[in-house]
């Protein structure tokens, strides 16, 4: 047992870095259902970096913390009785029988015929309008306005001066003989050999650490918290007598069977025939009344209801859900494998020969010949001449503004109508009795 342990604590030293410190240890990423977040209540998956709570019935939460609801238990509603409602009987009501009313006969009163008045037709004489002569206004004819003229000023023309062109000589820059360098042939260099140098090789000798008991840390026993068991109230259950109320019954008045009403035969009058009165030169007619028997209402025997027994309602017993209990099952910490780094040899530069660059032999230096700048010739500007602006004055009556209703009076910069008569407006275009 003690062997395992040691061997255990130096496979621990190992994954630390004690044997090869100076190798980079990979990022191994720390398990996080480790230190059980979840607790008793739920399970902890890993999921990437992180982890995720599968809570048991009735817990929630992240962390699966939030204890369940556990719904009071509340009473039962039961409903009181209450009697239905049993309309009383009340007779249908029977209208007596009314003798129909015959109205006596009136011999018809004749109208003697009276010829209607014709009123005489008179002619009626057509309206004449009197003829009223138009007002016309005396025409005046008005004096054109005829502006002074006044001479538009004409500034003297003032011929622009031009320089005179003088053509520039082109600058001829003196040309200077490059110089050109004595060729000398230059010796090849030849870098003297140097060996190089090789390092003897020393066989390394194996680093061997010494032997540091390692601390075993004194096993403590976890505390698990004793379980107790929640006490669950289950309410007594009272069973509700169902409320019987006392049978009463109800009030049937005796039936007595109605006579038939059974009208007495009444013969209808028949006045006597009398010959009406007829006048020589119109026949009248002569109006016969039709015979109308008498209404016999039929017997309805009335509508005595059934009487139907109600059911008292008991409502059904429904048994309270209790929850069955889970035992929790205690956290066992899953065993995971130290990490062994493998050994990798060492690696030895193989020798690479030095570079030596070519001799390559270098051109002589010819300046390249530039053309020199010469300006180029612009043209002066010379302004255009603009003949200057001279206002002119124009009739507004050319055009003709108030057509044929009216005549245009011409006021120097407008114009005003005069219109005929029977028209009016600011252009002589509306037509009205107003304007007469």
């Amino acid at each position: 047992m003690l062997f395992c342990v040691l061997v255990l604590c130096f496979v621990s030293s190992i994954q630390a870095g004690s044997v090869y410190p100076n190798v980079i240890k990979p990022y191994a990423p720390a398990n996080p259902c480790l230190k059980n977040p979840c607790g008793y209540n739920g399970k902890c998956i890993v999921k990437g970096y992180g982890y995720k709570c599968v809570c048991k019935y009735g817990y929630s939460g992240k962390i699966c913390d939030k204890k369940p609801y556990v719904k009071p238990y509340v009473k039962p509603y039961v409903k009181p009785y209450v009697k239905p409602y049993v309309k009383p009987y009340v007779k249908p009501y029977v209208k007596p029988y009314v003798k129909p009313y015959v109205k006596p006969y009136v011999k018809p009163y004749v109208k003697p015929y009276v010829k209607p008045y014709v009123k005489p037709y008179v002619k009626p004489k057509p309206y004449v309008k009197p003829y009223v002569k138009p007002y016309v206004k005396p025409y005046v004819k008005p004096k054109p306005y005829v502006k002074p003229y006044v001479k538009p000023y004409v500034k003297p023309y003032v011929k622009p001066y031009v320089k005179p062109y003088v053509k520039p000589k082109p600058y001829v820059k003196p040309y200077v003989k490059p110089y050109v360098k004595p060729y000398v042939k230059p010796k090849p260099y030849v870098k003297p050999y140097v060996k190089p140098y090789v390092k003897p090789y020393v066989k390394p000798k194996p680093y061997v650490k010494p032997y540091v008991k390692p601390y075993v840390k004194p096993y403590v026993k976890p505390y698990v918290k004793p379980y107790v068991k929640p006490k669950t109230y289950v309410k007594p259950y009272v069973k509700p007598k169902p409320y019987v109320k006392p049978y009463v019954k109800p009030y049937v008045k005796p039936y007595v069977k109605p006579k038939p009403y059974v009208k007495p035969y009444v013969k209808p009058y028949v006045k006597p025939y009398v010959k009406p009165y007829v006048k020589p030169y119109v026949k009248p007619k002569t109006y016969v009344k039709p015979y109308v028997k008498p209404y016999v209402k039929p017997y309805v025997k009335p509508y005595v209801k059934p009487y139907v027994k109600p059911k008292p309602y008991v409502k059904p017993y429904v048994k309270p859900y209790v929850k069955p209990y889970v035992k929790p099952k205690p956290y066992v910490k899953p065993y995971v494998k130290p990490y062994v780094k493998p050994y990798v040899k060492p690696c030895v530069k193989p020798y690479v020969k030095p570079y030596v660059k070519p001799y390559v032999k270098p051109k002589p230096y010819v300046k390249p010949y530039v053309k020199p700048y010469v300006k180029p010739y612009v043209k002066p500007y010379v302004k255009p001449y603009v003949k200057p602006y001279v206002k002119t004055y124009s009739n507004p009556c050319l055009k003709n503004p108030c057509g044929y209703n009216g005549k245009c009076v011409n006021l120097k910069y407008s114009y005003k109508c005069a219109c005929n008569l029977g028209y009016g407006g600011s252009r002589c275009d509306k037509k009205s009795s107003y304007y007469h």
